[in-house]
Protein backbone atom coordinates (compact mmCIF):
# COMPACT_ATOMS: atom_id res chain seq x y z
CA UNK A 1 0.00 0.00 0.00
CA UNK A 2 1.36 3.41 -0.97
CA UNK A 3 1.26 6.39 1.37
CA UNK A 4 2.47 9.96 0.89
CA UNK A 5 3.84 9.95 4.43
CA UNK A 6 5.92 6.82 3.88
CA UNK A 7 7.24 8.22 0.61
CA UNK A 8 8.15 11.52 2.26
CA UNK A 9 9.89 9.69 5.10
CA UNK A 10 11.84 7.48 2.68
CA UNK A 11 12.84 10.61 0.76
CA UNK A 12 14.21 12.10 3.98
CA UNK A 13 16.10 8.87 4.80
CA UNK A 14 17.65 8.88 1.30
CA UNK A 15 18.77 12.51 1.51
CA UNK A 16 22.54 13.01 1.18
CA UNK A 17 24.14 13.52 4.58
CA UNK A 18 27.87 12.80 4.76
CA UNK A 19 30.77 12.44 2.32
CA UNK A 20 33.71 10.17 3.13
CA UNK A 21 36.98 10.16 1.17
CA UNK A 22 38.07 6.67 0.11
CA UNK A 23 41.46 5.79 -1.44
CA UNK A 24 39.82 3.48 -3.98
CA UNK A 25 36.61 5.19 -5.10
CA UNK A 26 37.14 8.82 -4.08
CA UNK A 27 34.11 10.45 -2.46
CA UNK A 28 31.49 8.07 -1.03
CA UNK A 29 28.22 9.80 -0.16
CA UNK A 30 26.11 8.41 2.68
CA UNK A 31 22.44 9.19 3.15
CA UNK A 32 20.74 10.12 6.43
CA UNK A 33 19.85 6.55 7.38
CA UNK A 34 23.29 5.15 6.52
CA UNK A 35 25.03 7.78 8.65
CA UNK A 36 22.84 6.86 11.64
CA UNK A 37 23.67 3.17 11.21
CA UNK A 38 27.37 3.78 10.59
CA UNK A 39 27.66 5.66 13.88
CA UNK A 40 26.60 2.64 15.97
CA UNK A 41 29.22 0.83 18.05
CA UNK A 42 28.59 -2.53 16.37
CA UNK A 43 29.35 -1.06 12.94
CA UNK A 44 32.35 0.98 14.09
CA UNK A 45 33.79 -2.27 15.44
CA UNK A 46 34.44 -3.29 11.80
CA UNK A 47 37.35 -0.83 11.85
CA UNK A 48 39.16 -3.33 14.11
CA UNK A 49 38.64 -6.35 11.85
CA UNK A 50 41.06 -6.71 8.94
CA UNK A 51 39.55 -7.41 5.55
CA UNK A 52 42.17 -10.07 4.73
CA UNK A 53 42.78 -11.72 8.10
CA UNK A 54 46.43 -12.79 8.36
CA UNK A 55 47.49 -11.51 4.91
CA UNK A 56 49.12 -8.41 6.46
CA UNK A 57 51.83 -10.72 7.83
CA UNK A 58 52.87 -11.39 4.22
CA UNK A 59 51.80 -8.16 2.49
CA UNK A 60 52.41 -5.44 5.12
CA UNK A 61 50.12 -2.94 3.40
CA UNK A 62 47.06 -5.18 3.80
CA UNK A 63 45.91 -3.46 6.98
CA UNK A 64 42.60 -2.29 5.51
CA UNK A 65 39.45 -3.11 7.42
CA UNK A 66 35.97 -4.44 6.86
CA UNK A 67 34.76 -0.94 7.71
CA UNK A 68 36.48 0.42 4.59
CA UNK A 69 35.24 -2.48 2.47
CA UNK A 70 31.66 -1.97 3.67
CA UNK A 71 31.74 1.64 2.51
CA UNK A 72 33.23 0.56 -0.81
CA UNK A 73 30.52 -2.04 -1.30
CA UNK A 74 27.94 0.68 -0.72
CA UNK A 75 29.60 2.80 -3.41
CA UNK A 76 29.54 -0.01 -6.00
CA UNK A 77 25.95 -0.91 -5.09
CA UNK A 78 24.93 2.69 -5.74
CA UNK A 79 26.75 2.62 -9.08
CA UNK A 80 24.86 -0.53 -10.07
CA UNK A 81 21.56 1.01 -8.94
CA UNK A 82 22.10 4.06 -11.12
CA UNK A 83 22.74 1.90 -14.20
CA UNK A 84 19.75 -0.29 -13.38
CA UNK A 85 17.55 2.79 -13.08
CA UNK A 86 18.52 3.85 -16.62
CA UNK A 87 17.88 0.38 -18.04
CA UNK A 88 14.71 -0.63 -16.18
CA UNK A 89 12.21 2.18 -16.02
CA UNK A 90 9.54 -0.19 -17.33
CA UNK A 91 10.10 -2.78 -14.56
CA UNK A 92 10.44 -0.84 -11.33
CA UNK A 93 10.48 2.86 -12.20
CA UNK A 94 6.70 3.07 -12.68
CA UNK A 95 6.18 2.79 -8.90
CA UNK A 96 8.03 5.60 -7.13
CA UNK A 97 7.74 4.07 -3.66
CA UNK A 98 9.00 0.67 -4.87
CA UNK A 99 11.95 2.25 -6.66
CA UNK A 100 13.00 4.31 -3.64
CA UNK A 101 12.49 1.45 -1.18
CA UNK A 102 14.56 -0.77 -3.48
CA UNK A 103 17.36 1.79 -3.47
CA UNK A 104 17.14 2.29 0.30
CA UNK A 105 17.23 -1.46 1.04
CA UNK A 106 20.01 -2.32 -1.45
CA UNK A 107 22.25 0.49 -0.23
CA UNK A 108 21.70 -0.32 3.46
CA UNK A 109 22.19 -4.05 2.90
CA UNK A 110 25.43 -3.32 1.02
CA UNK A 111 26.67 -1.21 3.93
CA UNK A 112 25.71 -3.92 6.45
CA UNK A 113 26.67 -7.05 4.52
CA UNK A 114 29.68 -7.70 6.81
CA UNK A 115 28.04 -6.60 10.06
CA UNK A 116 27.96 -10.21 11.27
CA UNK A 117 31.71 -10.65 10.84
CA UNK A 118 33.49 -11.99 13.91
CA UNK A 119 37.21 -11.35 14.38
CA UNK A 120 39.12 -13.44 11.81
CA UNK A 121 35.69 -14.57 10.63
CA UNK A 122 36.67 -15.84 7.16
CA UNK A 123 39.73 -17.57 8.64
CA UNK A 124 37.70 -19.34 11.34
CA UNK A 125 34.58 -19.95 9.25
CA UNK A 126 35.63 -20.64 5.66
CA UNK A 127 39.13 -22.00 6.28
CA UNK A 128 38.81 -23.51 9.75
CA UNK A 129 35.13 -24.56 9.65
CA UNK A 130 34.85 -23.71 13.34
CA UNK A 131 31.58 -21.83 12.90
CA UNK A 132 28.49 -22.22 10.80
CA UNK A 133 28.04 -20.22 7.62
CA UNK A 134 27.53 -16.48 8.08
CA UNK A 135 24.01 -15.45 9.16
CA UNK A 136 22.99 -18.98 10.23
CA UNK A 137 23.03 -18.35 14.00
CA UNK A 138 19.54 -17.21 15.07
CA UNK A 139 20.69 -15.94 18.46
CA UNK A 140 23.32 -13.69 16.89
CA UNK A 141 20.87 -12.58 14.21
CA UNK A 142 18.48 -11.36 16.91
CA UNK A 143 21.38 -9.67 18.69
CA UNK A 144 22.34 -7.81 15.49
CA UNK A 145 18.88 -7.08 14.01
CA UNK A 146 16.33 -7.63 16.78
CA UNK A 147 14.37 -5.32 19.07
CA UNK A 148 17.29 -4.77 21.46
CA UNK A 149 19.89 -4.26 18.73
CA UNK A 150 21.79 -1.04 18.11
CA UNK A 151 20.79 -1.25 14.45
CA UNK A 152 17.06 -1.33 15.12
CA UNK A 153 17.36 1.43 17.71
CA UNK A 154 19.30 3.67 15.28
CA UNK A 155 16.79 3.17 12.44
CA UNK A 156 13.80 3.75 14.74
CA UNK A 157 15.30 6.88 16.29
CA UNK A 158 16.08 8.40 12.90
CA UNK A 159 12.55 7.75 11.62
CA UNK A 160 11.07 9.29 14.78
CA UNK A 161 13.16 12.41 14.21
CA UNK A 162 12.14 12.67 10.55
CA UNK A 163 8.40 12.15 10.97
CA UNK A 164 8.29 15.45 12.83
CA UNK A 165 9.92 17.24 9.87
CA UNK A 166 8.09 15.91 6.80
CA UNK A 167 5.52 18.28 5.20
CA UNK A 168 2.55 16.13 6.22
CA UNK A 169 3.65 16.10 9.87
CA UNK A 170 0.03 16.46 11.01
CA UNK A 171 -0.43 12.81 10.01
CA UNK A 172 1.20 9.93 11.85
CA UNK A 173 2.57 6.65 10.57
CA UNK A 174 0.03 4.94 12.79
CA UNK A 175 -2.64 5.99 10.27
CA UNK A 176 -1.20 3.48 7.82
CA UNK A 177 -2.88 0.17 7.21
CA UNK A 178 -1.18 -2.52 9.28
CA UNK A 179 0.41 -0.05 11.68
CA UNK A 180 -0.06 -0.58 15.42
CA UNK A 181 1.47 0.86 18.57
CA UNK A 182 4.74 2.68 17.86
CA UNK A 183 4.45 3.62 14.18
CA UNK A 184 8.14 4.54 13.80
CA UNK A 185 9.06 1.08 15.01
CA UNK A 186 6.75 -0.47 12.39
CA UNK A 187 8.49 1.31 9.52
CA UNK A 188 11.90 0.59 11.08
CA UNK A 189 10.96 -3.08 11.42
CA UNK A 190 9.92 -3.15 7.76
CA UNK A 191 13.25 -1.72 6.59
CA UNK A 192 15.35 -3.95 8.86
CA UNK A 193 13.37 -7.09 7.94
CA UNK A 194 13.80 -6.36 4.22
CA UNK A 195 17.56 -5.89 4.68
CA UNK A 196 17.71 -9.08 6.76
CA UNK A 197 15.97 -11.09 4.03
CA UNK A 198 18.35 -9.76 1.40
CA UNK A 199 21.41 -10.74 3.45
CA UNK A 200 20.50 -14.16 4.82
CA UNK A 201 19.00 -15.80 1.70
CA UNK A 202 15.90 -17.09 3.45
CA UNK A 203 12.59 -18.07 1.86
CA UNK A 204 10.69 -16.83 4.93
CA UNK A 205 8.39 -13.87 4.21
CA UNK A 206 8.82 -10.44 5.79
CA UNK A 207 6.08 -10.93 8.39
CA UNK A 208 7.69 -14.19 9.55
CA UNK A 209 11.10 -12.54 9.77
CA UNK A 210 9.63 -9.65 11.77
CA UNK A 211 7.97 -12.08 14.17
CA UNK A 212 11.23 -13.91 14.87
CA UNK A 213 13.24 -10.68 15.23
CA UNK A 214 10.80 -8.33 16.94
CA UNK A 215 7.97 -10.41 18.42
CA UNK A 216 4.21 -9.87 18.07
CA UNK A 217 4.13 -6.28 19.27
CA UNK A 218 5.91 -4.82 16.23
CA UNK A 219 4.47 -5.37 12.76
CA UNK A 220 5.70 -4.59 9.26
CA UNK A 221 4.03 -2.37 6.66
CA UNK A 222 2.90 -3.67 3.27
CA UNK A 223 4.82 -1.17 1.17
CA UNK A 224 7.13 -3.31 -0.98
CA UNK A 225 6.89 -6.28 -3.35
CA UNK A 226 9.11 -9.15 -2.16
CA UNK A 227 9.81 -10.32 -5.71
CA UNK A 228 12.50 -7.61 -5.99
CA UNK A 229 14.50 -8.97 -3.04
CA UNK A 230 16.22 -11.70 -5.07
CA UNK A 231 17.63 -8.99 -7.32
CA UNK A 232 18.75 -7.01 -4.28
CA UNK A 233 20.64 -10.05 -3.01
CA UNK A 234 22.40 -10.63 -6.33
CA UNK A 235 23.50 -7.00 -6.47
CA UNK A 236 25.27 -7.33 -3.11
CA UNK A 237 26.54 -10.89 -2.72
CA UNK A 238 27.61 -14.24 -4.21
CA UNK A 239 28.14 -13.26 -7.85
CA UNK A 240 29.85 -10.52 -9.85
CA UNK A 241 28.39 -8.19 -7.28
CA UNK A 242 29.09 -5.05 -5.28
CA UNK A 243 30.97 -7.05 -2.65
CA UNK A 244 33.33 -8.65 -5.19
CA UNK A 245 33.74 -5.53 -7.30
CA UNK A 246 34.95 -3.58 -4.29
CA UNK A 247 37.24 -6.09 -2.60
CA UNK A 248 38.98 -7.10 -5.82
CA UNK A 249 40.38 -3.63 -6.43
CA UNK A 250 40.78 -2.81 -2.73
CA UNK A 251 42.65 -5.99 -1.79
CA UNK A 252 45.04 -5.75 -4.72
CA UNK A 253 45.68 -2.06 -3.98
CA UNK A 254 46.56 -2.59 -0.30
CA UNK A 255 48.68 -5.63 -1.14
CA UNK A 256 50.70 -3.41 -3.48
CA UNK A 257 49.62 -5.30 -6.62
CA UNK A 258 48.64 -3.18 -9.62
CA UNK A 259 45.55 -4.98 -10.93
CA UNK A 260 42.04 -3.67 -11.64
CA UNK A 261 39.10 -4.22 -13.98
CA UNK A 262 37.45 -1.96 -16.56
CA UNK A 263 34.11 -0.71 -15.18
CA UNK A 264 32.44 -0.19 -18.58
CA UNK A 265 30.51 -3.48 -18.42
CA UNK A 266 28.57 -2.12 -15.43
CA UNK A 267 26.59 -0.01 -17.89
CA UNK A 268 24.86 -3.25 -18.91
CA UNK A 269 23.53 -3.95 -15.41
CA UNK A 270 19.85 -4.81 -15.57
CA UNK A 271 16.90 -6.41 -13.78
CA UNK A 272 15.04 -9.29 -15.38
CA UNK A 273 11.59 -10.65 -14.52
CA UNK A 274 11.54 -14.45 -14.40
CA UNK A 275 10.03 -17.22 -12.27
CA UNK A 276 11.37 -19.40 -9.48
CA UNK A 277 11.84 -23.00 -10.66
CA UNK A 278 10.69 -24.41 -7.31
CA UNK A 279 7.79 -22.15 -6.36
CA UNK A 280 6.84 -21.02 -9.89
CA UNK A 281 6.33 -17.54 -8.46
CA UNK A 282 7.59 -14.51 -10.34
CA UNK A 283 10.83 -12.95 -9.16
CA UNK A 284 13.25 -10.31 -10.36
CA UNK A 285 16.95 -11.11 -10.75
CA UNK A 286 19.99 -8.92 -11.28
CA UNK A 287 21.92 -9.66 -14.47
CA UNK A 288 24.30 -8.31 -17.09
CA UNK A 289 22.95 -7.99 -20.61
CA UNK A 290 25.10 -9.56 -23.34
CA UNK A 291 23.33 -7.39 -25.91
CA UNK A 292 22.94 -3.67 -26.46
CA UNK A 293 19.60 -1.91 -26.92
CA UNK A 294 19.62 -2.77 -30.64
CA UNK A 295 19.96 -6.49 -29.93
CA UNK A 296 23.59 -6.74 -31.01
CA UNK A 297 25.80 -9.13 -29.01
CA UNK A 298 28.41 -7.27 -26.99
CA UNK A 299 31.48 -9.48 -26.87
CA UNK A 300 33.16 -6.76 -24.79
CA UNK A 301 30.67 -7.33 -21.94
CA UNK A 302 31.48 -11.03 -21.85
CA UNK A 303 35.20 -10.31 -22.00
CA UNK A 304 34.88 -7.87 -19.09
CA UNK A 305 32.92 -10.41 -17.00
CA UNK A 306 35.61 -13.05 -17.48
CA UNK A 307 38.34 -10.47 -16.82
CA UNK A 308 36.71 -9.97 -13.41
CA UNK A 309 36.61 -13.74 -12.85
CA UNK A 310 40.27 -14.08 -13.83
CA UNK A 311 41.15 -11.25 -11.43
CA UNK A 312 39.29 -13.12 -8.68
CA UNK A 313 41.39 -16.20 -9.45
CA UNK A 314 44.60 -14.13 -9.42
CA UNK A 315 43.67 -12.80 -5.98
CA UNK A 316 43.17 -16.36 -4.75
CA UNK A 317 46.46 -17.52 -6.27
CA UNK A 318 48.63 -14.59 -5.22
CA UNK A 319 47.08 -13.63 -1.87
CA UNK A 320 44.44 -15.94 -0.40
CA UNK A 321 46.41 -19.18 -0.88
CA UNK A 322 49.89 -17.80 -0.27
CA UNK A 323 51.93 -20.46 1.54
CA UNK A 324 53.04 -18.26 4.47
CA UNK A 325 49.60 -16.68 4.80
CA UNK A 326 48.06 -20.19 5.05
CA UNK A 327 50.53 -21.05 7.79
CA UNK A 328 49.54 -18.04 9.89
CA UNK A 329 45.86 -18.73 9.20
CA UNK A 330 46.31 -22.31 10.43
CA UNK A 331 47.96 -20.99 13.59
CA UNK A 332 45.03 -18.65 14.33
CA UNK A 333 42.53 -21.44 13.60
CA UNK A 334 44.32 -23.85 15.93
CA UNK A 335 44.78 -21.31 18.70
CA UNK A 336 41.06 -20.57 18.61
CA UNK A 337 39.94 -24.17 18.12
CA UNK A 338 41.94 -25.45 21.09
CA UNK A 339 40.04 -23.03 23.31
CA UNK A 340 36.67 -23.37 21.58
CA UNK A 341 36.64 -27.19 21.77
CA UNK A 342 37.47 -26.99 25.47
CA UNK A 343 34.08 -25.29 25.97
CA UNK A 344 31.83 -28.32 26.21
CA UNK A 345 28.56 -26.53 27.00
CA UNK A 346 26.47 -24.77 24.36
CA UNK A 347 25.81 -21.74 26.57
CA UNK A 348 29.58 -21.29 27.04
CA UNK A 349 30.11 -21.25 23.28
CA UNK A 350 27.16 -18.92 22.72
CA UNK A 351 28.51 -16.54 25.34
CA UNK A 352 31.92 -16.52 23.65
CA UNK A 353 30.43 -15.74 20.23
CA UNK A 354 28.34 -12.96 21.74
CA UNK A 355 31.42 -11.50 23.38
CA UNK A 356 33.33 -11.78 20.11
CA UNK A 357 30.78 -9.47 18.50
CA UNK A 358 32.37 -6.71 20.59
CA UNK A 359 35.97 -7.63 19.68
CA UNK A 360 38.39 -6.84 16.90
CA UNK A 361 41.14 -9.16 15.63
CA UNK A 362 43.81 -8.18 18.14
CA UNK A 363 41.35 -8.26 21.03
CA UNK A 364 40.46 -11.87 20.23
CA UNK A 365 44.10 -12.95 20.05
CA UNK A 366 44.83 -11.17 23.33
CA UNK A 367 41.85 -12.95 24.92
CA UNK A 368 43.11 -16.35 23.72
CA UNK A 369 46.63 -15.73 25.00
CA UNK A 370 45.34 -14.86 28.46
CA UNK A 371 42.74 -17.63 28.62
CA UNK A 372 44.28 -20.79 27.18
CA UNK A 373 47.94 -21.87 27.63
CA UNK A 374 47.89 -24.06 24.51
CA UNK A 375 46.56 -21.15 22.47
CA UNK A 376 49.26 -18.92 23.95
CA UNK A 377 51.92 -21.45 22.90
CA UNK A 378 50.92 -21.06 19.24
CA UNK A 379 50.28 -17.32 19.36
CA UNK A 380 53.70 -16.63 20.85
CA UNK A 381 55.12 -17.95 17.56
CA UNK A 382 52.51 -15.93 15.67
CA UNK A 383 53.46 -12.64 17.30
CA UNK A 384 57.16 -13.40 16.80
CA UNK A 385 56.36 -13.90 13.08
CA UNK A 386 57.65 -17.48 13.18
CA UNK A 387 55.42 -19.34 10.78
CA UNK A 388 54.94 -23.10 10.88
CA UNK A 389 56.61 -25.29 8.23
CA UNK A 390 54.28 -26.67 5.56
CA UNK A 391 54.26 -30.19 4.08
CA UNK A 392 51.67 -30.88 1.40
CA UNK A 393 49.71 -34.07 2.08
CA UNK A 394 47.31 -33.87 -0.88
CA UNK A 395 46.90 -31.40 -3.68
CA UNK A 396 44.97 -30.87 -6.92
CA UNK A 397 41.32 -31.37 -6.01
CA UNK A 398 40.17 -33.61 -8.85
CA UNK A 399 43.06 -36.06 -8.51
CA UNK A 400 42.41 -36.36 -4.78
CA UNK A 401 38.67 -36.97 -4.89
CA UNK A 402 39.19 -39.59 -7.60
CA UNK A 403 41.80 -41.48 -5.58
CA UNK A 404 41.65 -43.83 -2.61
CA UNK A 405 44.19 -41.88 -0.60
CA UNK A 406 41.57 -39.54 0.85
CA UNK A 407 38.04 -40.84 1.21
CA UNK A 408 35.09 -38.45 1.13
CA UNK A 409 34.44 -39.30 4.76
CA UNK A 410 38.05 -38.48 5.59
CA UNK A 411 37.77 -35.09 3.95
CA UNK A 412 34.64 -34.41 5.98
CA UNK A 413 36.62 -35.21 9.11
CA UNK A 414 39.38 -32.79 8.16
CA UNK A 415 36.79 -30.08 7.56
CA UNK A 416 35.19 -30.66 10.97
CA UNK A 417 36.99 -28.58 13.58
CA UNK A 418 36.45 -31.05 16.45
CA UNK A 419 37.41 -34.09 14.36
CA UNK A 420 40.49 -32.36 12.97
CA UNK A 421 41.71 -31.53 16.47
CA UNK A 422 41.25 -35.16 17.49
CA UNK A 423 43.33 -36.32 14.51
CA UNK A 424 46.09 -33.83 15.35
CA UNK A 425 46.18 -34.96 18.98
CA UNK A 426 46.28 -38.60 17.89
CA UNK A 427 49.25 -37.89 15.63
CA UNK A 428 51.09 -36.23 18.51
CA UNK A 429 50.30 -39.18 20.78
CA UNK A 430 51.49 -41.81 18.30
CA UNK A 431 54.64 -39.97 17.22
CA UNK A 432 55.60 -39.26 20.85
CA UNK A 433 55.87 -43.01 21.48
CA UNK A 434 59.16 -43.11 19.63
CA UNK A 435 60.58 -39.72 20.59
CA UNK A 436 62.99 -39.32 23.53
CA UNK A 437 61.65 -37.61 26.63
CA UNK A 438 63.29 -34.29 25.97
CA UNK A 439 61.78 -33.96 22.53
CA UNK A 440 58.14 -34.85 23.01
CA UNK A 441 55.50 -32.97 21.01
CA UNK A 442 52.55 -31.14 22.56
CA UNK A 443 49.18 -29.80 21.45
CA UNK A 444 49.80 -27.15 18.83
CA UNK A 445 52.99 -28.68 17.38
CA UNK A 446 51.22 -30.44 14.49
CA UNK A 447 48.45 -28.66 12.58
CA UNK A 448 46.38 -29.77 9.62
CA UNK A 449 45.25 -27.05 7.22
CA UNK A 450 42.58 -27.66 4.58
CA UNK A 451 42.02 -25.08 1.89
CA UNK A 452 38.34 -24.30 1.18
CA UNK A 453 36.60 -26.56 -1.30
CA UNK A 454 37.50 -25.11 -4.73
CA UNK A 455 33.95 -25.69 -5.94
CA UNK A 456 32.93 -22.88 -3.56
CA UNK A 457 35.60 -20.54 -4.91
CA UNK A 458 33.99 -20.06 -8.31
CA UNK A 459 30.62 -18.94 -6.92
CA UNK A 460 30.95 -15.83 -9.11
CA UNK A 461 29.97 -18.06 -12.04
CA UNK A 462 26.44 -17.84 -10.63
CA UNK A 463 26.25 -14.35 -12.14
CA UNK A 464 23.22 -13.98 -14.41
CA UNK A 465 23.43 -12.92 -18.05
CA UNK A 466 20.55 -11.92 -20.32
CA UNK A 467 20.50 -12.67 -24.05
CA UNK A 468 18.05 -12.99 -26.95
CA UNK A 469 16.89 -16.46 -27.92
CA UNK A 470 16.38 -17.55 -31.54
CA UNK A 471 12.61 -17.14 -31.00
CA UNK A 472 13.03 -13.43 -30.31
CA UNK A 473 12.45 -13.82 -26.55
CA UNK A 474 14.95 -12.52 -24.02
CA UNK A 475 16.05 -15.12 -21.50
CA UNK A 476 18.33 -15.32 -18.47
CA UNK A 477 20.88 -17.91 -17.37
CA UNK A 478 23.91 -18.14 -15.08
CA UNK A 479 27.44 -18.33 -16.46
CA UNK A 480 27.73 -21.61 -14.53
CA UNK A 481 24.81 -23.34 -16.26
CA UNK A 482 24.87 -21.67 -19.67
CA UNK A 483 25.63 -24.18 -22.42
CA UNK A 484 24.35 -24.95 -25.88
CA UNK A 485 22.87 -28.24 -24.66
CA UNK A 486 21.08 -26.88 -21.56
CA UNK A 487 19.26 -23.84 -22.92
CA UNK A 488 15.48 -23.76 -22.69
CA UNK A 489 15.04 -21.59 -25.78
CA UNK A 490 16.91 -22.02 -29.10
CA UNK A 491 19.93 -19.78 -29.62
CA UNK A 492 20.93 -17.77 -32.64
CA UNK A 493 24.07 -19.09 -34.41
CA UNK A 494 26.06 -16.09 -33.14
CA UNK A 495 24.91 -16.68 -29.56
CA UNK A 496 25.88 -20.36 -29.84
CA UNK A 497 29.42 -19.28 -30.69
CA UNK A 498 29.44 -16.99 -27.64
CA UNK A 499 28.20 -19.79 -25.37
CA UNK A 500 30.89 -22.16 -26.64
CA UNK A 501 33.42 -19.53 -25.66
CA UNK A 502 31.84 -19.28 -22.20
CA UNK A 503 32.03 -23.06 -21.76
CA UNK A 504 35.75 -23.12 -22.60
CA UNK A 505 36.67 -20.22 -20.31
CA UNK A 506 34.56 -21.62 -17.51
CA UNK A 507 36.24 -25.05 -17.68
CA UNK A 508 39.72 -23.52 -17.68
CA UNK A 509 38.90 -21.34 -14.69
CA UNK A 510 37.53 -24.28 -12.71
CA UNK A 511 40.62 -26.38 -13.46
CA UNK A 512 42.90 -23.62 -12.24
CA UNK A 513 40.99 -23.33 -8.96
CA UNK A 514 41.19 -27.11 -8.47
CA UNK A 515 44.95 -27.03 -8.99
CA UNK A 516 45.32 -24.44 -6.21
CA UNK A 517 43.73 -26.70 -3.59
CA UNK A 518 45.77 -28.65 -1.05
CA UNK A 519 45.75 -30.23 2.40
CA UNK A 520 48.88 -29.53 4.44
CA UNK A 521 50.56 -30.68 7.62
CA UNK A 522 52.21 -27.80 9.49
CA UNK A 523 54.91 -28.31 12.10
CA UNK A 524 55.89 -25.81 14.78
CA UNK A 525 59.23 -23.95 14.64
CA UNK A 526 60.49 -26.03 17.57
CA UNK A 527 60.60 -29.09 15.30
CA UNK A 528 64.00 -28.98 13.57
CA UNK A 529 63.78 -31.56 10.82
CA UNK A 530 67.57 -31.72 10.60
CA UNK A 531 67.41 -33.42 14.00
CA UNK A 532 67.47 -37.19 13.48
CA UNK A 533 64.67 -37.72 16.03
CA UNK A 534 62.35 -35.29 14.24
CA UNK A 535 63.39 -35.99 10.65
CA UNK A 536 60.68 -38.52 9.81
CA UNK A 537 57.74 -36.68 11.42
CA UNK A 538 56.18 -35.33 8.18
CA UNK A 539 56.36 -38.70 6.42
CA UNK A 540 55.15 -40.61 9.48
CA UNK A 541 52.23 -38.24 10.00
CA UNK A 542 51.33 -38.38 6.32
CA UNK A 543 51.32 -42.17 6.31
CA UNK A 544 49.26 -42.36 9.50
CA UNK A 545 46.65 -39.94 8.16
CA UNK A 546 46.49 -41.74 4.83
CA UNK A 547 45.95 -45.08 6.54
CA UNK A 548 43.24 -43.67 8.78
CA UNK A 549 41.33 -42.22 5.86
CA UNK A 550 41.78 -45.24 3.62
CA UNK A 551 40.25 -47.45 6.28
CA UNK A 552 37.60 -45.16 7.66
CA UNK A 553 34.30 -46.44 6.34
CA UNK A 554 35.99 -49.28 4.41
CA UNK A 555 36.73 -52.92 5.17
CA UNK A 556 40.36 -53.59 6.00
CA UNK A 557 42.53 -56.27 4.50
CA UNK A 558 44.13 -58.10 7.48
CA UNK A 559 47.49 -58.31 5.76
CA UNK A 560 47.79 -54.52 5.39
CA UNK A 561 49.67 -52.82 8.21
CA UNK A 562 51.40 -49.51 8.77
CA UNK A 563 54.92 -50.80 9.17
CA UNK A 564 57.25 -50.50 12.14
CA UNK A 565 58.44 -46.95 11.41
CA UNK A 566 55.21 -45.43 12.59
CA UNK A 567 54.30 -47.35 15.74
CA UNK A 568 51.94 -49.88 14.16
CA UNK A 569 50.64 -51.86 17.11
CA UNK A 570 47.84 -49.60 18.34
CA UNK A 571 46.35 -48.64 15.00
CA UNK A 572 46.83 -52.11 13.47
CA UNK A 573 44.87 -53.65 16.34
CA UNK A 574 42.05 -51.20 15.67
CA UNK A 575 42.08 -51.86 11.94
CA UNK A 576 42.15 -55.63 12.30
CA UNK A 577 39.27 -55.47 14.79
CA UNK A 578 37.30 -53.29 12.35
CA UNK A 579 37.89 -55.86 9.64
CA UNK A 580 36.75 -58.70 11.84
CA UNK A 581 33.53 -56.90 12.74
CA UNK A 582 33.10 -55.56 9.19
CA UNK A 583 32.23 -52.14 10.57
CA UNK A 584 32.21 -48.60 9.23
CA UNK A 585 32.61 -45.42 11.23
CA UNK A 586 30.95 -42.08 10.72
CA UNK A 587 33.30 -39.99 12.85
CA UNK A 588 36.94 -40.08 13.86
CA UNK A 589 35.86 -39.95 17.50
CA UNK A 590 33.95 -43.20 17.06
CA UNK A 591 36.92 -44.79 15.30
CA UNK A 592 39.48 -43.86 17.94
CA UNK A 593 37.23 -44.88 20.83
CA UNK A 594 36.54 -48.28 19.31
CA UNK A 595 37.44 -50.97 21.90
CA UNK A 596 40.31 -53.21 20.87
Amino acid sequence: MSSPLVLETIDCLLAEDKTIRDPIHGDIVLNVLETAVMDTEIFQRLRRIKQLGTVNLVFPGAEHSRFQHSLGTLYIADLLLRNISKNNQDLIGQNELYEKMFSLVVRLAALLHDLYELPFSHTLEKEGHVFEKQWKDDNLNRMIFGTESQLFAAVTKKIEELTCKVPSKQKRLSDLEGGKNNSSQNLAATIVALVYKVLIETEEDISGIALSLFGKEIQTLKIFDDKYLDAAGYIIRNTICADLLDYLVRDFYFCGIDKKYDERFLVYSTLFLTSDEKTKKSKVVFAYSLEDKRGRIKQSVLSSLFDVLELRYSLAEMVHTHRVKNSFSAMVIEAFNLHYQSLTKKDERDALKKEMMRMGDDELLDYLRKTNPDSKYILDYYYAHHSYHEFVLWDKWQSVINSLSLSEKGLESLNDAAERLLIERTLVKWINKRLPNGKKLRDGDLLIYVMPNPEKLWKELEANVVYMGNNGMRTVSTLESLSVENVLTPMSPMMSVVVKRIEGQRKLLQEKYCNLWRVSLLTSPKIDLKDIDYATIPNDASELISKIFRFQGLHVRPTETLGPAVVPDEINKILLKINADRRSFWTMKELFEFPV
